[in-house]
């Protein structure tokens, strides 16, 4: 027996309500997934926004130290025990500039440790960002490197035979003003603290807008 031509409609009505609804279903689904997608991602952005931005901080307060000129007494008597923190040249050294080496290996160690921290988070943010993550912080590298460098040569100079000839006033000065933070370095834009200040700052305008959830 046919069925009533209203019940067909009904029929169709039924199929056409249960496909839509289906489809309607399959959307949010999708939606649902993508949100959650972007969701997840924002937040794997953002903690290692987080992580390298205090790995960065950790470095600009260890190179703070580190250009301290006032020498702790835990640091004089770390360096003063530790007999390994004598060069093979200054085994005749006095006991000051011994302890003057010895305090700066202390600190360039406490450097070293946020500057490989700083790596492995650098490493991570190259596969999520790309090669504009390591471009950002090479400026900041390059004072870390520069402060090696002036930390050597400052050393150097107080040995035989460079302490024979030692640097002129104003080649003394500007090495000064690298190794030793100066309390109104920030006042003037050449500095090397400044310098220091504005690599974090590229660094920060960089991140901080993964910071945003």
């Amino acid at each position: 027996m046919t069925p009533p031509e209203w019940q067909v409609y009904i029929s169709i009505g039924k199929d056409i309500v249960t496909a839509g609804a289906a489809l309607t279903a399959a959307v949010i689904a999708v939606l649902g997934l993508q949100a959650w997608k972007r969701q997840l991602r924002g937040k794997t952005d953002y903690e290692l926004a987080r992580r390298f931005l205090r790995a960065v901080y950790s470095v600009r307060d260890s190179i703070r130290a580190l250009r301290n000129p006032v020498q702790n007494t835990e640091e004089i008597v770390a360096a003063f025990k530790d007999s390994t923190n004598t060069p093979q040249n200054a085994v005749n050294a006095d006991d000051s500039f011994k302890i003057e080496v010895g305090v700066y290996q202390l600190r360039w160690k406490r450097v070293n440790e946020a500057m490989s921290d700083l790596q492995v988070e650098m490493l991570e943010a190259e596969v999520s960002w790309g090669e504009a993550a390591a471009a950002k912080v090479e400026p900041f590298r390059q004072c870390v490197a520069k402060l090696h460098t002036a930390t050597r040569r400052h050393l150097r100079y107080q040995l035989p035979p460079y302490s024979s000839r030692p640097l002129d006033p104003d080649a003394r000065e500007a090495l000064d003003r690298i190794i030793y933070e100066i309390s109104n370095d920030e006042s003037e834009d050449g500095t090397f603290t400044n310098e220091i200040k504005r690599s974090v700052e590229t660094i920060e305008g960089f991140l901080k807008p993964r910071l945003k959830l």
